[in-house]
């Protein structure tokens, strides 16, 4: 098991905010950026310490810097951690905070206040992406999809389905523009330039583009991609524990993981919703369903088949992923569970075909 991080430290709400990250984060600094709070969560729902109000400003507005030298006066802003292959968020760091019916959220990251190259991790200014039927932007968050996903988001909570919950929309007034001389300059946003681009272009945004931040509470946001070792899985099995202390060592947690997962993707479908993306990188190690924008609704009954079954497949591939994972770390698993990978496929259909019908 992993041991108590020392950083640890009380605030308001009965919350513990962490001041480090862990050891192999990769720290960015950023600045704070004018903005607007669009979006709160119902405090009878989540308890939430951060300074997030509807209407307001709030200190989380921030942006990571992507040049050395700032053009004008900026306040410094928080720093945030870095993750191979989450290319516009950040870690801000760990709480607990718990909701209305006693579930525990750690990790609190934000999203949309960064660009990460998808080669090489480097941090750059944001770009509109070409084509006059694309209307986003990478490095950036449009604040529809923003408040589209937290309201899905708590969809999935009142289903009783594991999911992240946000703390918070922030509609940003100003973005970091490049310079000619290199430097990073935060601009209102109603002065950037609007319109299409047939190329990947900084310093222009699409037409009815609102750029916003999210702050975003998981359980664990370490999704099953981004499993790197032992580590990953003590920290999952310790915080699983909190909640269900009959997950007290690995097989247990590997069962629990695939009957989590039918139950969810399960419950999901009796209420007509698809997620239409349950790949590995949204599916966490606390078995959470996450990132919700391309998530629909079609009601009970109407989810077309064959989204049914895409949906289905690809929870399925990603608990095999899961699973081949949990061998390279804990190859004994193939021996205390006979024919590993398919027993948990089919505890995972079991559970399915249960929410389904409504039994759990």
């Amino acid at each position: 098991m992993t041991e108590p991080n020392p950083h640890k430290q009380q605030t308001t709400g009965g919350a513990l905010i962490l001041t480090g990250m862990r050891d192999r984060r990769i720290e960015m600094q950023t600045v704070q950026a004018d903005n607007e709070c669009t979006w709160e969560p119902d405090p009878s729902k989540m308890n939430s310490p951060l300074p997030v109000k509807k209407g307001e400003r709030s200190p989380l507005g921030i942006i990571v810097k992507f040049a050395e030298t700032m053009h004008g006066e900026t306040l410094p802003g928080l720093r945030v951690g870095k993750r191979e292959r989450h290319r516009r968020s950040g870690d801000v760091g760990e709480a607990y905070i718990t909701d209305s019916t006693g579930r525990i959220y750690r990790d609190i990251d934000i999203k949309g206040l960064v660009h990460l190259s998808r080669r090489t991790g480097d941090i750059l200014p944001w770009e509109a992406r070409a084509g006059s039927d694309v209307q986003d932007v990478d490095g950036l968050l449009d604040k529809k999809w923003a408040e589209y996903d937290a309201n899905m988001a708590e969809k999935f909570a009142e289903l009783g389905i594991r999911t992240h919950r946000c703390l918070g929309v922030l509609q940003l007034k100003e973005v970091g523009i490049r310079q000619e001389d290199g430097s990073m300059k935060l601009v209102p946003v109603d002065e950037i330039p609007r319109g299409d681009t047939q190329i990947r272009k900084h310093g222009i945004l699409p037409e009815n583009f609102e750029p916003a931040l999210e702050i975003r509470a998981y359980g664990i946001k370490t999704r099953v991609q981004d499993i790197e070792g032992r580590e990953d899985i003590e920290d999952a099995i310790d915080f699983i524990n909190m909640e269900n202390e009959t997950v007290t060592n690995v097989r247990e947690y590997a069962q629990w993981f695939a009957e989590e997962l039918g139950q969810g993707v399960g419950k999901m479908h009796r209420a007509g919703i698809a997620h239409k993306t349950l790949s590995t990188h949204n599916v966490t190690l606390d078995c959470s369903i996450v990132d919700h924008d391309t998530a629909q609704e079609f009601g009970p009954g109407a989810i077309p088949p064959e989204i049914l079954l895409f949906d289905h497949e690809s929870a399925l591939h990603s608990l095999e992923i899961f699973a081949d994972k949990l061998l390279v770390y804990y190859p004994e698993l193939a021996t205390q569970i006979p024919r590993f990978k398919e027993t948990l496929k089919k505890q995972c259909v079991q559970t399915y075909q249960d929410a389904l019908s409504g039994l759990l």
